[in-house]
């Protein structure tokens, strides 16, 4: 099968090739995958970049890395302990290359069989691609400290991958969305998204707009807390 694949750090330019490499065959509690579309995350590329020596395992009879976790597909084989019944089924899959070096940056990959979940009809492969990562994420961020329903939740970067499905998440919960952007175009896709109040970060009174418009916020949902801890700080729950 092609495959991408690194044995070494740096840039994609300078590691990235395409290799023809053995079809992966599912061990127990497997499933193999035929990929539809590969997606990226930036955990992708700062592994790529920051990869070591043990990062790299066999594959077929290249020692690498096939990049990438998450994607669709179809699965056409399962290994031993997984329903045959689910071969043919469509999935989104989440974290494909973590603890073994078959992402899905190539033509199969084998991964555990609850990280390739069932894809509902009348799902293009193009969304649930964008699922994996960005989405568990933004629900882990969510619900860790309990439901979110009736708060009101702050969203950073709300036109982000991560910030999307915060929102979208946020909403299907119950709670009150605001979130930031850094322009119209990016106001325009989060208010679609479903968020209650948008503003620009960029604005020299973001943070009146935020707590004159809201109140202080319950939760925030930050994806660049070195970037922005101070100004999140401006809109929490007072103390008590």
């Amino acid at each position: 099968m092609k495959a991408a694949f690194y044995d070494r750090s740096g840039p994609a330019k300078d590691v990235l090739r395409v290799l023809d490499v053995e079809r992966p065959e599912p061990g127990p509690g497997q499933v193999r995958v035929r990929v539809a579309l590969s997606a990226i995350n930036p955990g992708d590329m700062f592994l790529r970049r920051n990869s070591t020596p043990q990062d790299f395992r066999p594959v077929g009879e290249h020692t690498g890395r096939i990049p990438h976790q998450d994607g669709t597909g179809t699965i056409d084989a399962v290994g031993i302990g997984v329903d045959p019944g689910r071969i043919g089924e469509r999935v989104w899959i989440w974290m494909a290359g973590a603890g073994h070096p078959w992402g899905t940056a190539a033509e199969w990959t084998v991964l555990a069989s609850e990280q390739a979940v069932a894809l509902p009809d009348g799902v293009s492969d193009e969304l649930g691609a964008c699922l994996g990562i960005p989405a568990m994420t933004a629900h882990w961020c969510l619900h860790a400290d309990g439901s979110p329903r009736d708060r009101t939740v702050l969203v950073a970067a709300g036109a982000g991958a991560v910030g999307h499905y915060a929102i979208e998440l946020g909403r299907l919960a119950g709670a009150r969305i605001v979130t930031t952007v850094s322009g119209p175009e990016k106001a325009a896709m989060a208010k679609a998204a479903g968020a209650d109040l948008v503003v620009n970060h960029r604005e020299a009174d973001a943070a009146r707009q935020i707590l004159e418009g809201a109140g202080p916020v319950d939760q925030i949902i930050e994806v660049s807390l070195n970037d922005n801890l101070e100004l999140d700080l401006t809109w929490r729950v007072p103390e008590r």
